[in-house]
């Protein structure tokens, strides 16, 4: 189950990512299809394949140089150059109305479960590349991972700000 729900939210980050260029889009006899073919699936598929004949060549660098030359192709294609290395988010206001759909309960729940389940395949398997394991199979200080991650989310959502995850592209920098 751990590893699915790892796998899972890997595929789905994937499909969010590819339906936010899109490259795929929901289809007329099907739930979805490829989307045309524009500059931003260009760039994506080759920082793609960037990243998997640099990580055949056990090249350590690959994320960050597809990162860097996919943004620069972009920057350079459409003259949209950033303004600020730096910025602070724009603060939301949420109604106290809008959390008044009985949903919102069941979501959150849903959420922390499959949170739970998403560290708990995450953890062990960073623990064990990166050599930390004891030998009876625990993660030193793994309860705390989780207190850590919990209160860091909660304080990125009163920030307004993205949540404080452990994600699998960290693979990349702990295995380096």
């Amino acid at each position: 189950i751990q590893v699915g729900t790892s796998l899972g939210v890997g595929l789905l980050t994937a499909l969010d990512g590819a339906v936010k260029i899109n490259m795929i889009v929901a289809g007329q006899y099907s739930l979805l299809k490829f989307g045309p073919i524009t500059e931003e699936v260009i760039t994506a598929v080759v920082g793609l394949l960037v990243i998997c004949v640099m990580l055949y060549y056990h090249q350590k660098s690959a994320f960050v140089v597809a990162l860097v030359g996919c943004s620069l192709t972009t920057w350079i294609y459409t003259s949209d150059w950033p303004t600020a290395i730096v910025t602070t988010p724009n603060s939301a206001r949420i109604e106290a109305t809008g959390f008044d759909n009985d949903n919102v309960a069941n979501l959150t729940v849903n959420l922390i479960f499959l949170y739970i389940l998403y560290l708990s395949g995450l953890i062990p398997a960073f623990t064990e590349l990166a050599n930390l394991k004891r030998e009876d199979g625990t993660t030193p200080r793994g309860r705390w991972i989780y207190v850590i991650t919990g209160l860091m989310t909660i304080l990125s959502g009163v920030l307004v700000s993205a949540p404080i995850l452990v994600l699998p592209e960290s693979s990349a920098g702990i295995k380096a």
